[in-house]
């Protein structure tokens, strides 16, 4: 259903400076994981976006920058002291994202899947209306970071949807930036649920529409398709022969998965039972 938000996972967002924690998680939760030893350097290096483990029923998903963009070191400190405690029911105390980060953590998402999912853009427009949000802060940290044109689309679509003023911000989308924005994630083909999930993960590539990313988004697209060694091995370990081979044939299934082709990732059974499931 269009109106169904995907939510089969938890996102944990580690302290960025601290490498070492994504290992000593890793090795506490799944120390038979090929990944052990080797991934907290290669999320540190940006070559992994995430690393999803379970823990009996629930999917975990590690990430040392919890937006789909890149930010440098620098940012995902600056991200990581903006958490504030929060405590859960059952009384254990973690940091999470304030409101304003929050917020833009969000509206990034969102339009990563192209806006496809109606209760993720309730729960953006819930987060335009909280009080708490500081918009000056809001505003620099997007023009810092040069994603006028990615959140100002956003705002505008969320915005016109559900009836709601739009924020007290100003923001300067470079008109190439906008245009190629358009072209990547179509207006058409949003809210259609997972099949217009489906088609941004296909498509829709964030960083061509951030001014001066473009030369390395092109060059992040060939570093996604060669995945590191180490993950191919944890994911898919039935893939033989010279690296260059298994990176391709391991593109494919990624291909497939997106798809919805559930036996396509023939890995171990934290990926395969999870992510094929999911799909």
């Amino acid at each position: 259903e269009p109106s169904v938000r995907r939510c089969s996972d938890i996102d944990l967002f580690l302290d960025p400076a601290d490498p070492g924690g994504t290992d000593r998680l890793l090795q506490a939760l799944d120390p038979d994981n090929p990944l052990c030893g080797h991934a907290g350097q290669l999320m540190a290096k940006g070559v992994l976006p995430d690393i999803p483990i379970t823990n009996g029923k629930v999917l975990l998903e590690i990430h040392a920058n919890p937006m789909t963009l890149r930010l440098s070191s620098s940012r995902l400190a600056a991200m990581w002291n903006s958490t504030v405690p929060t405590q859960t029911r059952a009384g254990a105390r973690v940091r999470s994202l304030d409101s304003t980060s929050a917020l833009l953590h969000a509206l990034i998402n969102s339009a990563k899947d192209n806006h496809a999912y109606l209760l993720q853009v309730l729960e953006i427009g819930r987060g335009i209306q909280d009080p708490s949000v500081d918009w000056p802060r809001f505003q620099q940290l997007v023009r810092d970071l040069r994603w006028d044109a990615i959140i100002a689309d956003a705002l505008q679509f969320v915005c016109e949807l559900l009836d709601l003023a739009d924020p007290p911000i100003e923001l300067r989308p470079e008109r190439t930036a906008s245009m190629t924005l358009r072209r990547l994630s179509p207006e058409k083909d949003r809210l259609g649920g997972l099949e217009s999930w489906r088609r941004a993960q296909r498509f829709c590539k964030l960083d061509f529409a951030v001014p001066g990313h473009r030369l390395l988004s092109a060059t992040g697209v060939v570093t996604r398709t060669l995945s590191p060694d180490a993950y191919i091995t944890a994911f898919a370990p039935d893939l033989t022969g010279p690296y260059l081979l298994r990176a391709a044939k391991f593109w494919v299934r990624r291909q497939q998965y997106v798809k919805g082709e559930r036996s396509s990732l023939a890995g171990p059974s934290t990926w395969k039972r999870v992510k094929g499931e999911e799909s």
